[in-house]
């Protein structure tokens, strides 16, 4: 059995620290996966013209969260990196 403590020694590999990065067309990353997120937060990016938003997964107890920004070539499409697993279904 493992403690909390020794995954965040980084002893064991966390579920919060699994990153995975998805081009998306769509106009609204929000609604793009079939989780539900809210905004936290929004950051201006130098040398980019659009932020970058952050969200978390609406459900309690759950470490999932994604980055939301614009393609700086492609400014149709938006990267969305997902970080950390849904512990629900």
């Amino acid at each position: 059995m493992h403690s909390l403590h020794n995954f965040r020694r980084g002893n064991h590999l966390d579920q919060r620290s699994i990153r995975r990065v998805v081009e998306v067309t769509t106009p609204d990353a929000t609604n793009a996966d079939q989780y539900r997120w809210r905004k936290y937060g929004q950051k201006n990016i130098k040398g980019r013209m659009n932020p970058r938003s952050y969200y978390k997964c609406t459900i309690v107890g759950c470490y999932a969260r994604k980055m939301v920004e614009r393609h700086p070539v492609d400014m149709q499409n938006l990267i969305v990196t997902y970080q950390g697993l849904h512990n629900h279904p």
